[in-house]
């Protein structure tokens, strides 16, 4: 069973050659699950198999005490999701530790509307 970082080498290789990535949503996938894996390694995981849904769920708590957006959380969940799904394809583990949990809807925000001046402007 390979440790937490020998498993995120082998993910980032996965991202970055078989499914084409950028090198800047690699190095942000990178940067959400080494700090999800502080989490996860305070409460003993060493392993990629140690991993289990209360690590994310502690993760996601400390991100929001921290005062992120919804939209930052979102984003390192689905990190962690696709971490969790590439650990079961390359037959790593067995299940997908963050399936249980669902995905943080985005909020959207409403475009703001053109001022008179720009309107007559245009």
């Amino acid at each position: 069973m390979p440790e937490l970082q020998t498993a995120l080498g082998q993910f980032m290789d996965y991202i970055l050659l078989e499914r084409g990535l950028s090198p800047n949503t690699a190095a942000a996938y990178k940067y959400d699950i080494e700090h999800f894996f502080l989490v996860a390694m305070q409460r003993g995981a060493r392993q990629a198999e140690d991993l289990i849904e209360s690590h994310i769920l502690a993760f996601v708590a400390q991100e929001m005490d921290r005062g992120l957006s919804n939209g930052s959380v979102s984003r390192k969940l689905n990190s962690i999701h696709a971490f969790a799904k590439y650990l079961v394809i390359d037959e790593i583990r067995k299940d997908d530790f963050a399936g249980g949990l669902e995905k943080r809807k985005r909020s959207r925000r409403l475009p703001r509307s053109l001022s008179m001046p720009k309107v007559k402007q245009m």
